[in-house]
């Protein structure tokens, strides 16, 4: 069975940001999110002890990867990779439908590779 969701742009941005940190966390990337990390209310903080304080939360998570390493998307040894292989799908798709709509070339320029065993997702802009 197929799900449907309409969401507003907006919604869709924040959705793909919030998978996009749900993966990464899910495979040892343990970084502070741009939202967070470019608050104008963070614009003083000392960006080091940000870094110190997810380098030392990786540790608690992951203890058995060193600092700059992380498990990879493609990897699939755990039931939480195949989450974070759907969630870099969905983020994926969001993010190539609004480059190809709007002629942004950057990463997110091309299809998600298919790493999970669900349908490729569908995102279409609805005028």
């Amino acid at each position: 069975m197929n799900i449907q969701i309409t969401l507003s742009e907006r919604q869709a941005h924040i959705t793909a940001e919030a998978l996009e940190f749900f993966m990464r966390t899910l495979i040892g990337q343990i970084d502070m999110p741009d939202a967070i990390k470019w608050r104008p209310e963070n614009k003083d903080r000392d960006y080091e002890e940000l870094r110190r304080a997810c380098d030392h939360i990786k540790q608690l998570l992951f203890p058995e990867l060193m600092r700059g390493a992380s498990y990879g998307v493609g990897w699939n040894d755990k039931p939480e990779q195949q989450q974070a292989q759907i969630a870099y799908e969905i983020y994926k798709a969001i993010y190539y439908e609004r480059n190809q709509r709007e002629g942004i070339n950057n990463v997110h320029s091309y299809p998600a590779l298919h790493y999970s065993k669900e349908p490729v997702p569908t995102v279409v802009a609805i005028p």
